[in-house]
């Protein structure tokens, strides 16, 4: 009895480490830093993030396809403090600043299809709200 019960649990162990595996491929956070009122979200169409206060890094992964590169765009504000989006794919790293209000696509002529690593780096930001879409 005490062997079907340890086997059931390493199965469910085993079952809860590879389900945190494959949803981790995107969506998930790393967060070094402060902040309140934080709301994040990823899915196939984009991504947000926001708060009322906000100082630090903030990174998650993303797969996109060539369409995702070309149609990148970014919304953003904050009413203080300074707010940044560092993008990196291998070796290739670009920043860009969208502090205060800001409205583009940015230019991703550098990144191919794949994963990219995608940083916010917030100082002393305050009320921000932050939409890229892609899809």
């Amino acid at each position: 009895m005490k062997k079907k019960f340890a086997l059931v649990w390493v199965l469910v162990l085993l079952a809860v480490v590879l389900a945190g595996c494959t949803s981790s491929r995107t969506g998930t956070w790393s967060i070094s830093g402060s902040h309140t009122g934080l709301q994040r979200s990823v899915n196939d169409e984009g991504l947000s993030i926001s708060g009322r206060t906000m100082n630090g890094r903030f990174t998650t992964n993303v797969e996109l396809n060539a369409g995702n590169l070309a149609a990148f765009h970014v919304e953003s504000s904050n009413s203080s403090g300074k707010a940044s989006i560092l993008l990196t794919q291998g070796n290739v790293e670009r920043s860009f600043d969208i502090s205060g209000a800001f409205s583009d696509n940015l230019d991703m002529g550098a990144f191919g299809a794949g994963r990219i690593s995608v940083r916010f780096v917030f100082e002393s930001a305050e009320n921000v709200d932050i939409v890229i879409s892609w899809g």
